[in-house]
């Protein structure tokens, strides 16, 4: 994946319940900091383009990445494709670079927008917690298939009872 192509390929969609970030495949190798850290240089220069987007993307990836489980999750994900080592390596690489770039504030606005939009719906938020509290295991989602085929057995014999067919 060419890293020009993963620094715009980042975008958010939100569903119902759920949000996805979706985020281009990168590889983690030995030649991957001084890459990423030639490009912020060239960023510098005067004559390359002034949307600082190499240092934006750093920045955002080490938003997402502080731990080595952040690592891991990227991993499984089909995101961060790990050469480099353990994954402890690739969370200190993203956090070293990234300590003192300046991102552009603009580049990726929308997505965060989008990102904090979702996370700050009540509904979704109470949806969330619903769901966590009351269906966190298999048996209590069967109980409330049991509960609620129940309570349509218990509806359907009141309707028979006080009206009764005819015959």
């Amino acid at each position: 994946m060419d890293l020009i192509q993963a620094v715009t390929d980042v975008m958010f969609e939100s569903s119902f319940l759920k949000g996805k970030l979706t985020l281009p495949p990168i590889t983690v190798d030995d030649s991957t900091k001084s890459l990423l850290l030639n490009l912020v240089a060239y960023e510098t220069c005067p004559d390359a383009p002034d949307d600082f987007g190499v240092t934006s993307y750093i920045c955002f990836m080490d938003s997402l990445i502080d731990h080595a489980e952040d690592v891991m999750v990227l991993r499984s994900e089909g995101i961060l494709l790990n050469f480099l080592g353990s994954d402890q390596e690739v969370a200190d690489l993203f956090n070293a670079i990234a300590k003192d770039l300046v991102p552009n504030p603009y580049a990726y606005a929308g997505v965060k927008g989008r990102i904090e939009r979702h996370y700050r719906n009540k509904l979704k938020i109470w949806m969330a917690e619903w769901l966590h509290t009351h269906f966190s295991s298999p048996w209590t989602i069967l109980a409330f298939i049991a509960a609620i085929f129940a309570i349509a057995l218990s509806v359907v014999q009141t309707y028979y009872a006080t009206n009764p067919p005819k015959c």
